[in-house]
């Protein structure tokens, strides 16, 4: 018994052995993998955990950034780094800049994960970005592995009890409490089990649920923390929708199922007007109603969205312009619902319609303008040009290059002002274009566009005719100070000229026929009777002698006239003459003859200034019967007709149609104005002729004029008998201030019998004839003189004497006339120089009355 208790024993102690080494063995294995298995269980939680979490964040914050709403998104951020296990947040848009954040980013043992956003239409609208960490690792380790090593050290100690006893503790009895345990959790209460100390298999699952129940109780208390957002979110999306400054709504098939008060405040309608109610009544119209329908439907199919531009009629009948933007609560089935938001554009769509209206009354002022106008980019491409502009150029130059298309250049113009214009300068300023050899006044204007960038408006005014105007306005300025020059000279020259034909005179009355120094003489008077007439021939040409018509005949001013042209045309000319002296007289006026010859005779120089040739002047007279006429309203009878011919380069038929429009020219610049012809034709005619033209190309020209011949001059004898030269024996005051022709004139006055008194001053004179005014019967003066002029000293002798008769002689002047001495009471007037008989013919008229 002994033998068999102790192999007994010998077998309950190597059974409790053996029992006890692989339990041993058993809880140090069931330990270690109990450890790893933890571990790895305790990883895997945190990574659901982190999943869960991220798709969560993911789908919440992918609406806030579709809405935008980053005041409501941060808070979101903010609840969810409070979180267990989130210690970073932070959300990017498309370009991956930062919009939002919370929380740190900064420990290394974080776990950071980044993902896309994509809206439910696959619209990429940001990233995320959230940093994890396991706090509850350093409790759930420790309390690992001291459960783990408890079970080591209980699996040891429990090796020396009975496997009934162990069974029976550690089996049935801890399964029956975790069932109840499980039971309760079925129930909702997430508590843990109070089982420990059993067995490692009845204990791992006893763990398993105590990580079960904490694992459901983490994830409810989440999804209390989420719920709580989501209220709150949606809470805060009411507030959005109810204070958004656009209309917001929700509609299925097109009737109201939500709006917000700013609809109902755009409408007029109220909410309950609105809900439950078609859509239709918005809509002015059917077709607006169809459009909206067809055109935002079509949209979200292709899209997602739907954006268009309608109509709403308020319910007092206003019509309000709105833009639509509709979004489907459910892509995959616009049954669900549509959201929809209308901005009221109204007041934008006015001011386009006044910006449009403005532009087509700009438009239409430029395109009625006669002055040419273009609009020009920051690139110097045309925008725009108006109708006259285009007809300027001959097309359409609108996109091309300013300077190329107007002013024919490859390159900005040198003097271009669009530098300037770009600053808001308005420069106005005078350009020739070489492309047309037009002259233009242009005001340039800058134009500045809702972008900052400046264009530049140019306006072109063609001053080419004023410019020609300017032309002949400083031609005649020329002319006339050429007058007053020659004016000048003409008084300085006559005075010379008066002493020499006075005194020449008389020494040809004193030296016998036969005395061979009389020659010479006659040819020293007949020279300053030469002078003489070319100094009127200067105060004609020069328009600065009264002018008249009167009977006179042509051939002493064309003989001038053709004397003046040989000396300034080159010897490349041939100038050849055929002047009938008998031609009858005209009436005309001398200063006008003597511009036509001047004018004719010139056109021909310059048509043969290239290449020479020959010039033909001839005069003669014709008789014209109505047949002959160049003119239906010309009168038949006798006419003085005046030949140009030229061999340069003639005329086509168009243009000696035009040849006698004012301004038209066919010479190069500085050659013409373009108004000799013009002025021409218009003497001619006004004196009852007219001008007939003869030319072709290469052929040379040949202007003929008519001038009517004086009908009562026809028969009048041009031989008038010999006057004997008269002389008397009246006292004469003589007053000049040239000592040669005092001399002159006293010597010649004394031979013919007078007596007479001489002064170079005026004011001795003056004071002459003031002492002993009954001394004298006739006063003689020169007009212009220092200190006191001929027509005021006649005044002051008429003060003492107011018969005394008084002769007025000048040189030239342009302040006396014969007309203005007859009003000053003066009985004669004379030009200067007058020969002896002329003198003394006056004298008598004036003291015989």
């Amino acid at each position: 018994m002994k033998t068999e208790h102790l192999e007994n024993g010998s077998i309950r102690k190597t059974l409790n052995l053996q029992i006890g080494l692989v339990v041993l063995s058993i809880g140090i294995t069931v330990g270690i993998l109990f450890l790893v298995f933890s571990f790895r269980l305790e990883k895997n939680d945190f990574q659901n955990s982190i999943t869960l979490q991220t798709k969560h964040l993911s789908d919440t914050f992918t609406q806030q950034l579709w809405l935008f709403d980053l005041k409501t998104t941060q808070q979101l951020c903010d609840l969810a780094v409070d979180s267990p296990g989130i210690i970073g947040l932070r959300l990017s848009d498309q370009n991956k800049t930062p919009l939002v954040e919370s929380g740190s980013f900064l420990k290394d043992s974080a776990t950071r994960i980044e993902e896309a956003l994509h809206y439910k239409d696959g619209t990429l609208v940001g990233y995320i970005e959230i940093a994890f960490i396991n706090t509850a690792w350093k409790k759930h380790g420790l309390v690992i592995i001291l459960v783990g090593c408890c079970m080591m050290l209980f699996i040891i100690a429990a090796s020396f009890m009975l496997i009934s006893s162990l069974l029976k503790r550690h089996l049935v009895v801890p399964l029956d409490n975790l069932q109840k345990d499980m039971l309760s959790l079925t129930s909702g209460e997430f508590k843990r089990s109070e089982l420990t100390g059993q067995k490692t298999e009845i204990q791992n699952i006893i763990d398993k649920f105590n990580l079960m129940a904490s694992a459901l109780a983490s994830r409810e208390k989440l999804k209390q923390k989420a719920e709580t957002a989501l209220e709150k979110s949606q809470q805060e999306l009411l507030s959005i929708f109810r204070i958004a400054p656009t209309g917001i709504g929700v509609v299925k098939d097109r009737v109201f199922y939500t709006v917000n008060e700013k609809l109902c405040g755009m409408t007029g309608y109220s909410q309950e007007e609105l809900l439950g109610k078609n859509a239709r009544m918005l809509y002015p119209t059917d077709e607006d109603f169809d459009h909206v329908g067809t055109e935002k439907y079509r949209q979200i199919r292709e899209k997602g969205t739907g954006t268009v531009e309608t109509r709403f009629k308020r319910k007092d009948g206003k019509i309000l312009h709105i833009l639509m933007s509709s979004t489907p609560l459910n892509p995959n089935d616009l049954a669900s619902g549509v959201t929809f938001t209308a901005l009221d554009i109204t007041k934008r769509k006015n001011a386009e319609n006044a910006v449009r209206e403005s532009e087509e009354k700009y438009r239409s002022i430029m395109d009625s303008m006669d002055d040419a106008a273009y609009i020009c980019s920051p690139e110097y491409r045309i925008e725009y040009m108006n109708p006259s502009m285009e007809k300027m150029i001959g097309h359409d130059g609108v996109g091309q290059c300013c300077y190329e298309t107007i002013f024919g250049t490859d390159e900005i113009c040198p003097d271009c002002v669009f530098d300037q214009v770009k600053q808001g300068r308005i420069l106005k300023k005078e350009l020739f274009n070489k492309k047309n050899n037009r002259t233009y006044h242009t005001s340039n204007s800058p134009i500045t566009h809702p972008d900052a960038s400046v264009s530049m408006l140019t306006v072109f005014r063609d001053i080419t005719d004023i410019k020609q105007m300017e032309g002949i306005v400083q031609q005649a300025q020329k002319m006339e100070a050429i007058g007053t020059l020659a004016g000048g000279i003409a008084h300085d020259f006559n005075n010379i000229l008066f002493p020499i034909i006075g005194f020449s005179e008389m020494l040809l009355d004193d030296i016998p026929d036969d005395d061979q120094s009389r020659a010479s003489i006659k040819n020293i008077h007949k020279g300053a009777l030469r002078a003489k007439e070319l100094v009127q021939q200067i105060l004609t040409f020069s328009r600065q002698e009264d002018n008249e018509v009167r009977l006179m005949k042509i051939q002493p001013i064309l003989k001038e006239a053709l004397k003046m042209i040989r000396s300034t045309v080159p010897s490349t000319i041939d100038i050849r003459q055929d002047i009938d002296p008998g031609c009858d007289p005209v009436k005309a006026d001398p200063t006008q003859i003597h511009q036509i010859i001047m004018n004719l005779t010139t056109n021909a120089y310059h048509s043969m200034e290239a290449d020479g040739g020959s010039m033909d002047v001839t005069l003669k007279q014709v008789e014209l019967k109505k047949q002959d006429l160049v003119n239906p309203e010309m009168e038949a009878g006798s006419y003085a007709c005046l030949t140009v011919r030229d061999t340069g380069v003639g005329m086509s038929k168009a243009l000696t149609e035009k040849i006698f429009d004012p301004f038209f020219t066919t010479k190069k610049k500085g050659k013409g104005t373009g108004m000799g012809l013009s002025v021409v034709h218009g003497i001619v005619t006004g004196m009852g002729g007219e001008i007939q033209i003869r030319t072709k190309p290469g052929k040379g020209s040949e202007f003929i004029l008519y001038f009517p011949i004086d009908k009562n001059a026809m028969n009048t004898s041009e031989i008038k008998p010999v006057e004997p030269i008269q002389g008397g024996t009246e006292r004469i005051l003589l007053v000049d201030d040239e000592k040669n022709i005092v001399e002159m004139e006293k010597l010649a006055l004394e031979r013919l019998g007078y007596h007479v008194t001489s002064h170079t001053n005026s004011i001795q004179a003056l004071e002459t004839y003031r002492a002993h005014p009954e001394n004298f019967d006739l006063v003689i003066t020169d007009f212009a003189m220092p200190k006191l002029p001929g027509d005021k000293l006649s005044v002051e002798l008429k003060k003492i004497t107011p018969d005394i008769p008084v002769l007025l002689c000048t040189g030239f002047s342009e302040n006396i006339s014969q007309e203005k001495a007859e009003k000053l009471g003066i009985k004669g007037f004379l030009l200067k120089p007058v020969v002896v008989k002329t003198l003394s013919k006056k004298i008598r008229e004036v003291l015989d009355g």
